[in-house]
């Protein structure tokens, strides 16, 4: 429990832009794994901490020093899907497309093994935008699309009722390089990426962990306790 606190904490933070935050969580995670000898949990951790530093901006020490040596590393399929979500979207940052493709590829069908439908949508978007990265927009929608509805069909108690979640698909009619004009004013700042944008994607899908956004408000109540 406290494990998946700090580390979900420590995702709240990236995804809201607050780096310092986010890598103190992160940090508190891994040393619990480390503690606990959790050989599932301290790749997990590594993953994450990954992510820290793509987001960061260092994407080739993240794939050198993070993603490429999980690569050989054994570890769950629950984990090894995590990392090849990662490192293909390591990849796509650095225009590797073909391997970032073959990745997330890789990583939806172990999240379909594993019937876990959140992380099967997540994947798909981050692979519809890999193809949008290529210009290859027919075959990025048709990606996008599977998120957008599996968020559709969550309704309210997935957070995925509200218009903004309908952006996906209203990139694709208005144009990927305005997105913005699609949006709602007060959503606006969101596509300009301030960060907000993230937590809609994390409120569509879930998140990687299966995280939804009525448990930030709970966990953030929980740092006292940590």
């Amino acid at each position: 429990m406290h494990f998946q606190a700090a580390l979900d904490l420590g995702n709240a933070h990236r995804f809201l832009g607050n780096l310092q935050d986010a890598k103190t969580y992160l940090d508190e995670a891994e040393v619990l794994a480390v503690e606990m000898g959790d050989v599932d949990k301290i790749p997990t951790a590594t993953i994450h901490h990954g992510d820290w530093i793509l987001g960061s901006g260092h994407l080739k020490e993240a794939i050198a020093k993070v993603f490429q040596p999980l690569l050989k590393r054994n570890m769950s399929d629950k984990n090894r899907g995590l990392m090849l979500q990662s490192f293909g979207n390591a990849c796509r940052a650095s225009a590797d497309f073909g391997t970032a493709k073959e990745y997330l590829r890789e990583a939806i069908a172990i999240a379909e093994r594993l019937e876990d439908p959140v992380a099967v949508a997540d994947r798909h978007g981050d692979l519809g935008t890999t193809f949008r990265s290529e210009g290859r927009f027919t075959d990025a929608f048709t990606h996008q699309k599977k998120q957008f509805v599996f968020a559709k069909q969550r309704g309210p108690d997935g957070h995925a009722t509200d218009r903004r979640h309908s952006c996906p698909l209203q990139h694709f009619q208005c144009g990927y390089h305005q997105p913005h004009r699609c949006l709602p004013d007060r959503d606006r700042s969101s596509s300009r990426g301030n960060g907000r944008g993230h937590l809609l994607q994390l409120a569509v899908t879930g998140g990687r962990n299966g995280l939804d956004v009525s448990r930030f408000h709970h966990q953030r109540k929980a740092k006292c306790h940590f």
